[in-house]
Protein backbone atom coordinates (compact mmCIF):
# COMPACT_ATOMS: atom_id res chain seq x y z
CA UNK A 1 0.00 0.00 0.00
CA UNK A 2 2.69 2.60 0.78
CA UNK A 3 4.34 2.13 -2.70
CA UNK A 4 1.45 1.51 -4.77
CA UNK A 5 -0.84 4.64 -3.24
CA UNK A 6 2.24 7.00 -4.62
CA UNK A 7 2.58 5.23 -7.56
CA UNK A 8 -0.92 5.27 -8.67
CA UNK A 9 -1.53 8.78 -7.89
CA UNK A 10 1.39 9.96 -10.50
CA UNK A 11 -0.17 7.65 -13.26
CA UNK A 12 -3.44 9.40 -12.50
CA UNK A 13 -1.89 12.91 -12.58
CA UNK A 14 0.01 11.99 -15.96
CA UNK A 15 -3.20 10.93 -17.17
CA UNK A 16 -4.82 14.36 -16.12
CA UNK A 17 -2.11 16.31 -18.03
CA UNK A 18 -1.88 14.58 -21.08
CA UNK A 19 -5.96 15.26 -21.32
CA UNK A 20 -6.11 18.83 -20.15
CA UNK A 21 -2.40 19.01 -23.44
CA UNK A 22 -5.36 17.98 -25.62
CA UNK A 23 -8.22 20.61 -24.01
CA UNK A 24 -10.26 18.04 -22.63
CA UNK A 25 -11.44 18.90 -19.13
CA UNK A 26 -11.40 15.43 -17.48
CA UNK A 27 -11.80 14.55 -13.37
CA UNK A 28 -10.87 11.58 -11.59
CA UNK A 29 -13.89 9.21 -10.10
CA UNK A 30 -14.19 7.57 -6.87
CA UNK A 31 -15.30 3.45 -6.81
CA UNK A 32 -19.29 5.02 -6.21
CA UNK A 33 -18.91 7.64 -8.69
CA UNK A 34 -17.43 5.27 -11.66
CA UNK A 35 -20.19 2.64 -9.95
CA UNK A 36 -22.90 5.28 -10.50
CA UNK A 37 -21.70 6.58 -13.97
CA UNK A 38 -22.27 2.92 -15.20
CA UNK A 39 -25.36 2.24 -13.67
CA UNK A 40 -26.65 5.48 -15.54
CA UNK A 41 -25.21 3.75 -18.81
CA UNK A 42 -26.89 0.18 -18.72
CA UNK A 43 -29.49 2.05 -17.31
CA UNK A 44 -31.02 4.61 -20.02
CA UNK A 45 -34.38 4.75 -20.76
CA UNK A 46 -35.57 3.44 -17.84
CA UNK A 47 -36.56 5.34 -14.13
CA UNK A 48 -34.09 2.27 -12.02
CA UNK A 49 -32.00 4.43 -9.85
CA UNK A 50 -28.96 3.82 -8.40
CA UNK A 51 -29.25 2.72 -4.35
CA UNK A 52 -25.82 1.53 -3.70
CA UNK A 53 -23.43 1.04 -0.19
CA UNK A 54 -20.32 -0.40 0.21
CA UNK A 55 -21.46 -2.03 3.54
CA UNK A 56 -24.17 -4.04 1.50
CA UNK A 57 -21.53 -6.08 0.10
CA UNK A 58 -19.88 -7.48 3.19
CA UNK A 59 -21.85 -10.97 4.12
CA UNK A 60 -24.43 -10.69 1.24
CA UNK A 61 -22.59 -12.67 -1.36
CA UNK A 62 -23.31 -9.99 -3.69
CA UNK A 63 -20.74 -7.98 -5.94
CA UNK A 64 -21.07 -4.42 -7.51
CA UNK A 65 -22.22 -5.76 -10.77
CA UNK A 66 -25.38 -6.20 -8.80
CA UNK A 67 -25.93 -3.12 -8.17
CA UNK A 68 -25.30 -1.44 -11.57
CA UNK A 69 -26.53 -4.77 -13.76
CA UNK A 70 -29.98 -4.14 -16.28
CA UNK A 71 -32.76 -6.59 -16.13
CA UNK A 72 -31.29 -8.14 -19.47
CA UNK A 73 -28.72 -8.19 -21.86
CA UNK A 74 -29.50 -9.62 -25.16
CA UNK A 75 -27.14 -10.55 -28.34
CA UNK A 76 -29.75 -12.29 -30.77
CA UNK A 77 -27.03 -11.25 -33.86
CA UNK A 78 -23.40 -10.46 -34.19
CA UNK A 79 -24.96 -7.01 -35.34
CA UNK A 80 -27.72 -5.82 -32.75
CA UNK A 81 -27.86 -6.28 -29.03
CA UNK A 82 -30.69 -5.28 -26.60
CA UNK A 83 -30.02 -3.59 -23.11
CA UNK A 84 -33.28 -3.69 -20.84
CA UNK A 85 -35.66 -2.31 -23.16
CA UNK A 86 -33.38 -0.09 -25.39
CA UNK A 87 -31.74 -1.56 -28.81
CA UNK A 88 -28.31 -0.33 -29.89
CA UNK A 89 -26.28 -1.64 -33.52
CA UNK A 90 -22.62 -1.73 -33.41
CA UNK A 91 -20.83 -1.55 -36.53
CA UNK A 92 -16.80 -0.36 -36.98
CA UNK A 93 -15.05 0.04 -40.01
CA UNK A 94 -11.71 -1.12 -40.03
CA UNK A 95 -9.13 0.65 -42.64
CA UNK A 96 -5.62 -1.86 -43.18
CA UNK A 97 -2.97 0.25 -44.54
CA UNK A 98 -0.73 -1.70 -46.76
CA UNK A 99 2.51 -1.49 -48.97
CA UNK A 100 2.88 -2.32 -52.15
CA UNK A 101 6.46 -2.74 -53.58
CA UNK A 102 7.48 -2.83 -57.31
CA UNK A 103 10.34 -4.63 -58.72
Amino acid sequence: MKTAKPRLTHIETDILNNFKRLGVRATTLNGYERLELMHRQLHMGDDAKFHFDWKYLVGSGLSVKDFIAPSSFAFPTGRYFQVGDLYGCMSFLSIDGFMMTVL
